[in-house]
């Protein structure tokens, strides 16, 4: 049997339980796993677990997703011990019967500390708290509900089971690395080191050293034998950070790495083996520097065997609302704020703003909000000049009422005000591509009122 410890969430502290058989989770009520968490779909997501103890997570068709290690669950996806689910607002670290029974795995955040759970001492899950080793670290999340975001959860879920080369691609600040980490923690690697290198920071003359490592007296201050990066990921996976920034005398000794699986260190003359996965990401035309030749032709083609290209925030606003929902959540325990959402005016104002810095530039701009915001919910006040004066407003269609005026002119009946609200709700809904969030969000209720909405007027997708 296996367990969920909930991480974050409305209950947080709690374990379920996990049987064999079928799982469902969510928050109706002939489930066999219930959540208190309003942003949870009525049967959200299920896990499968078989005789061999091997489980698996599926979604239901849930409103608002499942998420895996950060991204977004695409089919069924195998489940192992230490994975993290995210449903709506909770999240949730699954430890399968091994581990469940008294295992070391605690439950962390990135910067190690243990979270704190209501258990008596002598339980199993009071050593799951208790224990220091096999801390789990808390993924970020990729979040988003269009085409583009759905592409790159469906690549990361098919390429992070491989040993393939990936290229993740994508401007600065749309999640580079947060794909790169997923693929890594998604993979049957994810307990070994993903270890990461930023070749735009580190100077060219001291790359080679920390990738590859030294031997003593290769050069001067180097007093002792130094393992290098390469060698800490082995079994596990290197993240190549800004490859394009890679000096050109490093390229080949990469390019033998990735090819040969082999390396030596600087100043030595022993030839070494990794198993390490490789991946790497840039905001760089790539092309464009095997054309100048500030690339090799065939280091560049061995990257690219897997291609990920992260579309930029511009090209996706319709998730704008979700990601602004998930950070608030994210943030507020980090600035003590009362903040909880943010008026349907200033969310327009964040629609029409192009964020030439992408997530990461939202994500900074909602931390500013959350500390001077005055009220409970951020306003367009509270919003920087600068992103009030560059955002331009995404206009609506004009509502198809000119009949009902011209009817209203010679003395007709006005319409119905249920046939007004059907009317208009369809037409937002129709704007925002049925991103019900978002037009929730332009309707100025919550999403809950409005599924109950589109339940009342019978209204469907147009095929």
């Amino acid at each position: 049997m296996g367990k969920l410890i909930v991480l974050d969430g409305p209950n947080r502290g709690a374990v379920l339980h996990v049987g064999p058989g079928l799982t469902r989770i969510g928050r109706e009520r002939d489930v066999e796993l219930g959540l208190p968490d309003l942003h949870v779909s009525r049967r959200h997501a299920s896990i499968a677990v078989e005789a061999d103890g091997r489980a698996t997570l599926s979604d239901l068709g849930s409103k608002n997703a499942t998420y895996l290690n950060g991204i977004r669950l695409v089919g069924a996806r195998p489940l192992a011990s230490g994975d993290e689910l995210r449903l709506g607002d909770t999240t949730l670290l699954f430890l399968d019967a091994a581990r469940a029974d008294g295992g070391a795995d605690v439950a962390g955040d990135p910067e190690g500390d243990t979270v704190r759970l209501p258990f008596a001492e002598g339980t199993p899950e009071h050593a799951i708290a208790a224990g220091a080793a096999g801390r789990v670290g808390r993924p970020r999340y990729l979040i988003g509900d269009t085409e583009g975001i759905r592409r790159v959860s469906e690549l990361v879920q098919r390429c992070a089971p491989l040993t393939t080369t990936v290229l993740v691609l994508g401007e600065s600040g749309t999640g580079k690395e947060l794909v790169c980490e997923a693929l890594h923690r998604l993979g049957p690697r994810r307990r070994a080191p993903f270890v990461v290198v930023n070749c735009a920071t580190l100077e060219p003359a001291l790359l080679e050293s920390e990738l590859f490592g030294h031997e003593r007296g290769a050069f001067t201050g180097a007093v002792a034998r130094k393992l290098g990066l390469l060698e800490l990921a082995s079994d596990g996976t290197l993240f190549l950070d800004e490859i394009g920034e890679l000096p050109l005398a490093a390229q080949a000794k990469l390019l033998r790495a990735i090819d040969r699986r082999q390396f030596q260190r600087v100043g030595g003359v022993e030839t070494l083996t990794t198993d390490a996965r490789f991946v790497a990401a840039t905001h760089r035309d790539l092309p464009a520097l095997v054309r100048d030749g500030r690339l090799r032709e065939d280091l560049y083609h061995r990257l690219k065997v897997a291609e990920i290209r992260i579309p930029p925030l511009r090209e996706r606003r319709a998730d704008l609302p979700l990601l602004v929902e998930h950070l608030l959540h994210e943030l507020r325990p980090q600035v003590a704020s009362a903040v909880r959402d943010v008026t349907p005016e200033a969310m327009e104002v964040l629609l029409g703003y192009p964020f030439p810095g992408n997530v990461r530039e939202l994500r900074n701009l909602l931390e500013r909000c959350l500390i001077f915001a005055r009220g409970d919910r951020v306003t367009v006040e509270d919003l920087p000049v600068e992103v009030r004066d560059a955002a331009r407003p995404i206009p609506l269609p004009p509502e198809p009422v000119a009949a009902d005026r011209e009817a209203c002119v010679a003395g007709a009946v006005l319409p119905p005000l249920a046939d007004v609200e059907r009317r208009h709700i369809e037409r937002v809904l129709g704007q925002t591509g049925w991103n019900k969030t978002r037009a929730a969000t332009l309707l100025g209720i919550d999403r809950n009122t409005l599924y109950a909405k589109i339940r009342a007027h019978g209204l469907a997708v147009p095929e």
